[in-house]
């Protein structure tokens, strides 16, 4: 188990000495209660996901004035909640950091608690910093959370796009001025753009982001674009396909040879994802042409420098084709056999189709 770690700082206590006897008195009678009010022993409770109690090693910058506590170690001194604060809040309500706050004044710390109070504050997801600290007194411990704001997006820009408008590319991503700052969510729409220029055949298309402190708790996100260049398909082959014919592969993928129209109609676009696509795509029309046992390869993606596009090639292992045998129905049937087998596109001795068996299957229902 790991140990917990407990950076203790003690302030220092100062006291000022009059000349004057009355202050002294004074002074030494208020000395007790200023000892409970500044001589507060100040606890850091390391945050239960950071990497110093992951590692149960403090690091270099905070050995000094560290003690390393077991969980136990606190049972010898009172450990009542006086009160539990809030502190560094300044958009996030105090109530809702409270809500998820398990700890309770009047019960007893627990260090377990703690570190689930810290985790739970987290999952807000508000925050880019959580710690506990507790302030000892005489009388038992206040127990204060101390929390950082994660910075607002005040200002969204993107730059070097011209063949995308940036409002289709607003329109994708998910990082929004107004609202809070994540980095998931930065990279993700860094991603979302560099598919949506992959998506319109730009080729090469290189994002970065920028994220730039603003003040006062807000930054700038620039998403800087690199626009590639449009490639098209110059060249699709099929290699395996020996007993379904090509035109019939053909039906409905999405690579093809690049027209004479491609400029309007957008034929032979290259688009990785798609072209990907594609090898399930082969696999249903052979299923559906009796072909259960087929097998399609990854595409084989080549770029020709002496075409000036991309070649494409599929690698089929066919199998044997299936036809139906038979067809019979089960269950309590209100219409005679016959009438229901006319009803059927799927006939017996035929090639077995997956599309007209769905299609009768849903007839029937």
């Amino acid at each position: 188990m790991g140990k917990l770690l407990m950076r203790i700082n003690k302030r220092n206590v100062t006291t000022v000495i009059s000349f004057s006897a009355l202050a002294l008195l004074l002074t030494l009678c208020l000395y007790p209660m200023l000892g409970q009010a500044t001589g507060v022993e100040r606890i850091t409770i390391k945050d239960a996901l950071s990497w110093e109690v992951a590692q149960g090693t403090p690091s270099t910058d905070s050995q000094e004035n560290t003690q390393v506590e077991e969980e136990g170690d606190l049972d010898s001194k009172n450990n009542t909640i006086l009160q539990i604060k809030v502190e560094g809040n300044r958009r996030i309500e105090t109530e809702l950091i409270e809500v998820s706050v398990t700890s309770k004044v009047g019960s007893t710390l627990s260090t377990a608690s703690v570190r689930e109070d810290v985790k739970k504050i987290y999952a807000i997801g508000s925050f880019e910093d959580v710690t506990a600290e507790i302030d000892r007194t005489e009388n038992g411990i206040i127990l204060v959370y101390k929390v950082k704001e994660k910075p607002i997006i005040a200002d969204l820009r993107i730059t070097g796009n011209k063949d995308v408008k940036s409002d289709d590319i607003l329109e994708v991503i998910t990082v929004k001025e107004g609202k809070i700052i994540d980095l998931n969510n930065v990279k993700k729409s860094q991603e979302v753009i560099g598919e949506l220029y992959s998506e319109k055949g730009l080729v090469g298309t290189v994002v970065d982001y920028e994220i730039e402190p603003e003040g006062d708790g807000t930054v700038s996100v620039i998403f800087d674009i690199q626009e590639g260049k449009k490639a098209y398909i110059k060249k699709v082959i099929f290699v395996g396909n020996e007993k379904l014919k090509t035109k019939i592969i053909k039906q409905g993928l999405y690579s093809k040879p690049k027209g004479v129209f491609s400029f309007i109609s957008k034929k032979g676009l290259y688009n990785l994802r798609e072209v990907q696509n594609d090898s399930e795509r082969i696999r249903t029309t052979y299923i559906d042409n009796g072909f259960l046992d087929v097998k399609v390869g990854k595409p084989d993606i080549d770029f020709s420098e002496e075409k000036k596009g991309y070649i494409i090639t599929f690698k089929i292992s066919e199998g044997d084709q299936f036809t139906v045998n038979e067809l019979s129905f089960d269950g309590d049937l209100i219409v005679p056999v016959e009438e229901l087998q006319e009803i059927l596109r799927l006939k017996s001795g035929e090639v077995f189709r997956g599309s007209l068996l769905a299609r009768d299957i849903t007839g029937l229902t």
